[in-house]
């Protein structure tokens, strides 16, 4: 006998299956449901964990053993299949649209004279018992795979996916190199076409000289592709036991192949890059992008979309074309009007006055940002003086280091660079000038080299700088293994910490007073 709560369990159990079935034939037969979708989910669940939870319940004719379908909305249009999506929980569903264009019976375009112009349409996809077991016996057929030995090592299962026709194995036709925005040289594998994640790959980058030497990749080399991240091709490895005869090592050229300029590498880096800078094409918008920056000429107005059309269009070449335009050639444009191309040329002819700082920042020297472009200018007086500079003479500036001073070394260099600003100082692009400032060559510190950090109890920075710089002491930046001394006060970071770690003299305040003091001339009696 079942006790007063199975009983109640199973009148709810038969009421919520009377109910369920009404719903049913109002919903299918009839196309006139009576309740919202959301809660006819909810008497549904609560029926099925009542039978779950109490299988005596359970009867042959519950609705929760009917093979259900699956709710879908089809979304159409002007006519055409747009959208398929699940009811979900009755407000989020899920996007399935690509599965149900896959069934034959669903129209992709409708038919018919009157075609609305949006239509949704609310059905059920289901799958008959006979279907079922065909699907379920090609899966355990094709479980079937299961079985078979897998390849001992990785080239034994390659060699297996290639006797099944699977290329995950390419030829590496030739290595060229592509010049990016930045003037970063790319080695570039050029490939025999090959499906890799989808789509056919004939690309693939090879990142830099330095990986294509640690992956011993040749050209003619048999080589493994993957997508990286499954968007970016690379080339993994070589075979190196498939390798020809004629297989040949890649050498990076020393000639850019877009402007001609020399490709260098400075030390310690991993990419070479193109020193044509002004005058590369490859680098042609990021350098009048950078130009025309804020911080550099300001040219309020030369946005990217407007460089891109610049460029584009070939009406800009250089940095010094953009005081060549006028408004007729402006307004010719996408979305240029005649104010705003007047606004434009107001905006290049009050840039033509700037500052040394301000113009050396904007050459885009690689490694000179703001404050090393301030300390050149402060340092040299005059650009001539910049471009003429040695390297023992660049390294006198305090923000410039072997790396910093390699580079302006090697952008000067470049004869078309020298070229553009010859260009842009005949467009009119000036900016003050001065003497150059006092070399700290004589002292009782010539020669010594000192960095200050944290904040001193009673001198400031300046003060401190002054005071070093007098006695002839050069005042760095940053702590290396060429610095004498490091003056640390409250509260010095990683400066203090690299010092100590290089064994360099660390003296407080009042130990710089008793240095300046032991190397300063005794008064005159």
């Amino acid at each position: 006998m079942h006790n007063p709560v199975d009983h109640d369990k199973a009148e709810r159990a038969a009421a919520l299956r009377a109910q369920i079935e009404q719903h049913n034939e109002a919903y299918y037969v009839q196309d006139a449901p009576v309740i919202p979708d959301a809660e006819y989910d909810q008497l549904f669940a609560e029926l099925l964990d009542l039978e779950t939870e109490n299988p005596d319940l359970l009867t042959p004719d519950s609705p929760t053993q009917r093979f259900d379908g699956l709710a879908v909305s089809l979304r159409y249009l002007d006519g055409v299949l747009t959208q398929a999506a699940t009811r979900g929980d009755g407000v989020r569903g899920e996007e399935i649209t690509a599965n149900i264009r896959t069934l034959r019976s669903i129209p992709l375009r409708l038919q018919g004279p009157s075609i609305p112009e949006l239509l949704e349409v609310r059905g059920e996809v289901f799958m008959l018992k006979s279907a079922f077991a065909t699907l379920n016996e090609r899966q355990r057929a094709a479980g079937a795979l299961a079985g078979v030995a897998m390849p001992p090592t990785h080239q034994a299962l390659l060699d297996w996916y290639l006797e099944l026709g699977l290329p995950a194995l390419t030829k590496l036709l030739a290595i060229e190199v592509n010049v990016g925005r930045t003037g970063a040289v790319t080695p570039i594998a050029r490939l025999e076409p090959v499906f890799v994640g989808g789509a056919m790959v004939t690309n693939a980058t090879l990142h830099n000289e330095d990986e294509v030497r640690r992956k011993d990749i040749l050209i003619g080399d048999t080589v493994i592709v993957r997508r990286a991240g499954d968007v970016i091709p690379e080339v993994v490895s070589a075979l190196i036991e498939r390798r020809p005869t004629d297989a040949h090592r890649f050498e990076m050229p020393t000639a850019c192949p877009v402007c001609g300029s020399a490709i260098e590498r400075l030390p310690g880096e991993a990419v070479a890059r193109c020193t044509g800078a002004l005058a590369c094409a490859a680098q042609r918008k990021q350098a009048l992008w950078h130009f025309a920056q804020r911080r550099a000429l300001e040219i309020d107005g030369l946005g990217e979309k407007i460089i891109d059309q610049l460029v584009a269009q070939e009406l800009v070449r250089t940095p010094a074309d953009l005081f060549k335009l006028d408004v007729a050639t402006l307004v010719a444009l996408e979305r240029f009007a005649d104010k705003s191309a007047q606004n434009l040329l107001v905006a290049l002819q009050h840039a033509k006055q700037t500052t040394l700082a301000r113009f050396i920042y904007a050459l885009g020297i690689r490694h000179v940002g703001e404050s090393t472009a301030l300390g050149l200018a402060r340092y040299f007086g005059a650009l001539d003086r910049l471009i003429q500079a040695s390297r023992e003479g660049l390294l006198e500036v305090d923000e410039v280091g072997p790396v910093v001073a390699e580079s302006i070394l090697q952008f000067f260099a470049q004869a078309h660079n020298l070229e553009v600003i010859e260009q842009l100082r005949a467009a009119g692009v000036t900016w003050p000038e001065g003497p150059p400032a006092a070399r700290p060559s004589a002292g009782p510190l010539a020669g010594k080299t000192v960095v200050l950090t944290g904040s001193l109890p009673n001198l400031t920075r300046e003060q401190a700088k002054a005071q070093l710089e007098a006695a002839g002491a050069k005042v760095a930046a940053s702590v290396s293994s060429k610095t004498h001394y490091v003056i640390a006060g409250a509260e010095a970071g990683s400066k203090l910490a690299k010092a100590e770690a290089l064994g360099i003299e660390v003296l407080d305040e009042e130990g710089l007073h008793q240095l300046l003091a032991s190397v300063a001339p005794p008064p005159d009696l």
